[in-house]
């Protein structure tokens, strides 16, 4: 009788699955604060960047341009944005007294991190961050078949 408890004991307990009730649990926290002192300190130019080989991890300190979906051919670099999957970068802000050359600008891919920096940096659901400069931390790749990056690791925007 004894035995037999023990075995029932030991089928109950050994059959506990752990449960996740966030589909984000596994993904880094969307970080507005991660970027080091250290790494700003160190942070790209776009033009920088776009001279770097591929699958370099770098830090980058550039402006929040515009958005695009699908190819650089759809850069939109005014309001409304349309498209959560990327954003684009400059050395320069896009305020209307400058031109912005498609040689001087990088795309950022949003759907290779995580959901919260998506949602965070998309120009879609946030109008407000067009023009804003900010430190990237990703990989630099080809992306949109130009230099972009990849893989957002950490973001601060500046002030």
């Amino acid at each position: 009788m004894l035995l037999a408890l023990v075995a029932l004991l030991l089928v109950l307990t050994a059959c506990e699955k752990e449960i996740i009730e966030d589909d984000d649990a596994q993904e880094p926290a969307a970080t507005t604060h991660a970027v080091s002192t250290i790494e700003k300190a160190r942070a790209k130019s776009v033009a920088e960047v776009l001279q770097m080989e591929d699958g370099s991890e770098v830090c980058i300190k550039a402006y929040i341009v515009g958005s695009t979906t699908r190819s650089m051919s759809n850069f939109d670099h005014t309001s409304p944005f349309t498209g959560s999957t990327a954003i684009v970068l400059a050395d320069f802000p896009a305020d209307g007294s400058v031109v912005i050359y498609d040689d001087e600008v990088m795309p950022v891919c949003l759907t290779d991190c995580s959901k919260k920096i998506r949602a965070a940096l998309n120009l879609e659901d946030n109008p407000q961050l067009w023009n804003r400069q900010i430190y990237i931390t990703a990989t630099k790749g080809t992306y949109l078949r130009v230099s972009g990056l990849r893989k957002v690791k950490e973001y601060e925007l500046t002030r």
